[in-house]
């Protein structure tokens, strides 16, 4: 759900809050005192979709009028074979709405939008709330001419004069990791060029062709998704006390996040425009984890309060270097990368002529995720179990009995057979699924 709505940033943070949003984010308020916000409303428990007016109510739950939504049927509870609600509401309670018909095949994922009526009444009280940045008639055209659910901000954002409804791009990205370096430089083999400094045994500093490519551009964009490939890839093979953390700057903002052993997680974000409703959240238990990685810090509640911060007196990243004793060749890293990559060591990835080495495969190979002994035992078990029963029921079937010195089929033979198929198919694919991921992981 998008919403523009007349209320100070902090306001409709802690108003979002208190309704019980929990994922979502806020923009900064613009000169007019409009603040625009994305967010995921939980829809109501019912048995069946909701009316159009019980839709919108989700809407005024959530905040004061007045308001602009624009609702859509991946993201919000809105009623069937609608695809788009637009609606305003005023201080008077004056309200307008027009919506978007989804007329696809029912086989079809993607939404075949048509404008469900005259979208005149919303345009005069969008005018009246936001402006419009063009003449009502072609502002008609212009929300007519959606062509796809995805579409639907972009045209609204076409039509109105909205607050900012999006952070900056993104800008320099650095990742400093807690284990083998010589995993890591095997690991980044999976990205088409990366930089990195091993400060210490444990310890490598990495940045990506995001730092040199142009935010926006494909080149960008490949970077940015072999990037979130390798993170990926790295916090897959997290032992004890190992972590990556990587630090993002956003304009003028520093976004963090810190991914630990078995899947765990936090982030947060310092100096943003945004409040993303999640920080809490994404914040609780870092100090833990950055202890447990990096050691404990020179003042433990003044890291905490780092950690808990979204706003810092200062470079909330030198600071947080300096409590954890983090290599500073990370602030470089991120507040300049042509520096930290001057002298850097160079690495080609696969996708530009880089070869992985039988040494780095064998790197790979050994830090591979694996199944415990534990359940590659039953995974064994379910395959010989199942194996038996069917080769037994087989049998039975096929000799009508006679393995067993019966005049008849005994009636527990098809059921053995069917049975022994399918644990043995369970055991044997898991494993053969462990074997597929160990590959893909070592890059075979």
């Amino acid at each position: 759900m998008y919403l523009a709505t007349h209320l100070p940033h902090d306001q409709l943070v802690d108003r979002l809050r208190a309704a019980g949003v929990e994922h979502g984010r806020v923009g900064p308020t613009d000169e007019r005192g409009w603040t625009f916000a994305d967010v995921e409303i939980e829809p109501a428990t019912r048995p069946e979709a909701p009316t159009l007016t019980e839709a919108l109510a989700v809407v005024d739950r959530a905040v004061p009028t007045p308001w602009v939504a624009l609702l859509d049927m991946w993201s919000d509870d809105v009623p069937n074979a609608v695809a788009g609600v637009l609606a305003t509401r005023e201080q008077a309670g004056r309200s307008a709405v027009v919506t978007w018909a989804d007329t696809a095949a029912d086989d079809d994922i993607d939404a075949d939008l048509r404008l469900g009526g005259d979208p005149a009444d919303v345009l005069a009280a969008i005018d009246r709330l936001l402006g419009l940045q063009m003449p009502a008639a072609q502002a008609a055209d212009e929300l007519a001419g959606a062509v796809d659910v995805d579409d639907l901000l972009g045209a609204v954002g076409r039509v109105a004069v909205l607050p900012v409804t999006d952070a900056d791009d993104l800008g320099p990205s650095a990742h400093l990791v807690r284990n083998d370096p010589e995993f890591v430089r095997a690991s980044l083999r999976r990205v088409p060029q990366a930089w990195l400094r091993v400060p210490d045994d444990r310890t490598s500093v990495v940045v990506t062709a995001t730092t040199t490519a142009v935010p926006g551009s494909d080149a960008h964009v490949q970077a940015a998704v072999a990037e979130s490939q390798l993170l990926m890839h790295l916090g897959e093979a997290l032992r004890e006390d190992e972590a990556v953390f990587s630090v993002f700057r956003l304009g003028r903002t520093t976004s963090w996040a810190l991914a630990s052993p078995g899947g765990v997680s936090h982030h947060g974000n310092w100096d943003s425009p945004w409040s993303y409703l999640d920080d809490p959240s994404g914040g609780h238990g870092a100090g833990e984890a950055f202890a447990a990685a990096f050691g404990e810090p020179l003042d433990p509640i003044r890291a905490r309060a780092l950690l808990a911060a979204s706003t810092w007196d200062g470079d909330p990243l030198a600071e947080l270097v300096h409590q954890y004793r983090l290599p500073a060749v990370l602030l470089d890293a991120v507040g300049d990368p042509e520096r930290f990559r001057h002298g850097a060591e160079r690495v080609e990835g696969v996708a530009l002529g880089g070869e992985i080495t039988p040494a780095e495969r064998s790197v790979l190979a050994a830090r591979a995720p694996r199944r415990s002994p534990a359940r590659r035992a039953v995974d064994v078990a379910l395959l010989l179990v199942g194996l038996a029963l069917f080769g037994i029921g087989f049998a039975l079937v096929v000799t009508d009995g006679e393995l067993l010195g019966a005049t008849a089929r005994p009636w527990y033979a098809m059921p053995a057979c069917w049975v022994g198929g399918i644990l043995a198919a369970i055991g044997g694919l898991s494993l053969r699924s462990e074997r597929t991921r160990h590959r893909r992981f070592v890059g075979d």
